[in-house]
């Protein structure tokens, strides 16, 4: 079969569609992959065919905007609400681009199955092409009695939680059909959107360890286990990082992934001397701008890094501090490290919850209201709390025999 993978996001968006397309051509199958401009090296890397989805979506995210929205810019009321409208009205434009990008597309490679992120909205309008979602983060599409619509960082129970999900369903279609308006084809009523968006398969590639699926979920949604693929294959680990591994007995990692920082320095400079005093050696990430490394700062206790496979670091290290994107997380409790979430945006504050009410680690505070008193309790606990390494391993035991290469494969080729 032809399978075409369409994801849109940040390098957590777009890992479990190259993790998918590496299970299927294993498994004969052709893929190809369309995603921003940014990623077509990873692409290439795997061997897959690549479309472009342009750059722009990603520039959005590097822009003043995106960086107060998506990282730790503490900015007034006035001014957020500012950032989001000037990001809704920049992001309507370059969806309604890749959205012609897609159909163009599809009407070109013409393939037998399309697998999506639930971002890139356009094969919400096909009538015959097959489709499925794919989805690292719960609580988006499908009702979770016990937790709200993912980005909400509150819980007023089940009645609420119910009307907000059918809210966001609504937005969501109402979204979908906004940007599909210029294209008569694939015009479709807000009651056929709906029926496409709870209708379509919907494979949830994340842990039942972490996320039960709920028994009252319709049968086209299911939860399948984390699905990782094999980063280490172009990348070498350096001497320098190898010797200090070698001098540490107890190293932590700290990264904050995809996320931008218009504070990067300050927010680097508190961590830092944090670990300095309590004498804890860590391996910064500082890859894509929400950490930056100083100009001069103790060696023989810290070492940069701006790329680093998690699956290689991850087993050789105490624990992680990190953002709590769905991959991240995953990864951190699939090698039984311990874990200290420190949220930006959506997701993240859900995980955070997810993964303290496991053991694993304490519960975070989000990156806007992060100080020094706040994060040098948490990051006592986090390193000193013996309880959260033995929960860590136990629920990685657990994570080690979830997934099913053959029930996916079912999924997605049954008629």
């Amino acid at each position: 079969m032809k399978f075409l993978l369409i994801s849109l996001g940040t390098r957590g968006d777009i890992e479990p569609f190259l993790a998918m397309g590496s299970l299927l051509q294993k498994n004969g199958h052709e893929v190809a992959c369309c995603f921003p401009e940014q990623f077509a090296h990873l692409v290439k890397e795997e061997g897959f065919a690549f479309f472009s989805l342009g750059p722009e979506f990603l520039k959005l995210i590097d822009s003043d905007a995106g960086q107060s929205i998506m990282g730790g810019i503490q900015t007034k009321p006035w001014k957020r609400l500012y950032y989001l409208y000037q990001l809704y009205k920049d992001s309507k434009a370059i969806n309604q681009k890749m959205f012609a990008i897609q159909h163009e597309l599809v009407n070109m490679y013409q393939p037998d199955h399309i697998i999506f992120h639930p971002k890139t909205t356009y094969a919400f309008t096909l009538r015959s092409v097959r489709k499925s979602i794919l989805s690292p983060i719960p609580c988006m599409i499908h009702t979770v009695k016990g937790r709200p619509p993912v980005g909400l960082n509150f819980n007023w129970g089940p009645m609420v939680n119910s009307l907000l999900y059918k809210f966001t369903v609504s937005a969501f279609t109402k979204n979908i059909r906004s940007i599909a308006s210029t294209f008569t084809e694939n015009k479709l009523s807000l009651k056929e959107l709906k029926s496409s968006l709870l209708e379509t398969n919907i494979l949830y590639m994340i842990s039942p360890s972490l996320f039960v699926r709920p028994d009252y979920w319709p049968q086209n949604a299911q939860v399948f286990g984390y699905l990782e693929r094999d980063k280490t294959t172009q990348w070498k680990p350096t001497d320098a990082l190898q010797d200090f591994l070698s001098q540490h007995a107890k190293p932590i990692v700290l990264s904050f992934g995809s996320m931008v920082n218009g504070q990067a320095e300050k927010v680097t400079k508190m961590f830092m001397d944090i670990f300095e005093a309590h004498n804890i050696p860590a391996i910064i990430n500082a890859s894509s701008g929400g950490l930056k490394e100083p100009e001069t700062y103790n060696y023989d206790l810290f070492h940069f890094v701006k790329d680093i496979p998690y699956d290689w670091i991850f087993p050789k290290v105490y624990g992680v501090i990190h953002h709590g994107g769905s991959g991240t997380s995953h990864m951190v409790t699939k090698y039984g490290c311990v874990s200290l979430i420190i949220p930006h945006i959506i997701d993240q504050f859900m995980w955070n919850e997810i993964l303290s009410d496991q053991g694993v680690g304490p519960k975070g505070v989000s990156i806007r209201k992060l100080n020094c008193a706040k994060l040098e309790l948490l990051i006592h606990d986090f390193y000193k709390n013996e309880a959260y390494k033995k929960n860590a391993m136990e629920l990685s035991s657990k994570m080690k025999d979830e997934l099913s290469v053959e029930k996916i494969l079912a999924f997605l080729t049954k008629p």
